[in-house]
């Protein structure tokens, strides 16, 4: 609430009853904002309780008590886990001489896709009447999985001879 010097002279001019009526207004505004703030600092005091013993169990580690490595995950500064492997004298990766393997042509590929030239990208030249050679590469891909559904029907006979009903047995499972 913001007064203006105008109408601060104005209720001097009217006389002192406005001048206490104003006051007294002033005075209730003053009272409501110092419950609100005493009610902010209570909540700041609890929010700041709250905030230290997160951090204290933030800081609680399998290192430094007696709690279980599994419940390491939101520690802030985790422990380095040192390797236990031995440093070799050899570069990472293949070593020299060793032969490589990678997955071979298949000679009946699944599907082929022919990727066809119909002129020239040099002159603009029509290509389709001449005959193409293939350069090839193959691309291996796993298929995504996808749910089966069979369905078993057992077969129901009646005998013409002793009118027994027989019925295919399901297999197990």
């Amino acid at each position: 609430m913001c007064i203006e010097r105008e109408e601060i002279l104005a209720v001097y001019e009217a006389g002192p009853e406005a001048v206490v009526e104003l006051v007294t207004r002033l005075l209730g505004i003053i009272e409501q904002q110092n419950i609100i703030i005493e009610q902010q600092s209570l909540k700041i005091a609890q929010l700041e309780e709250r905030v230290k013993h997160l951090e204290e169990m933030l800081d609680k580690n399998s290192h430094n008590s007696s709690k279980p490595p599994s419940t390491d995950s939101y520690s802030r500064n985790k422990p380095k886990v040192k390797s236990q492997r031995k440093k070799s004298d050899r570069s990472v990766g293949g070593q020299n001489g060793h032969p490589g393997t990678t997955l071979r042509m298949n000679d009946d590929p699944d599907e082929v896709v022919v990727h066809h030239v119909d002129k020239c990208t040099n002159c603009g030249r029509s290509l389709t009447s001449i005959p193409s050679d293939y350069e090839r590469r193959q691309v291996f891909d796993i298929p995504p999985i996808a749910i089966k559904c069979t369905e078993h029907r057992s077969a129901i006979k009646t005998c013409p001879k002793c009118s027994h009903v027989n019925k295919a047995v399901f297999p197990e499972g």
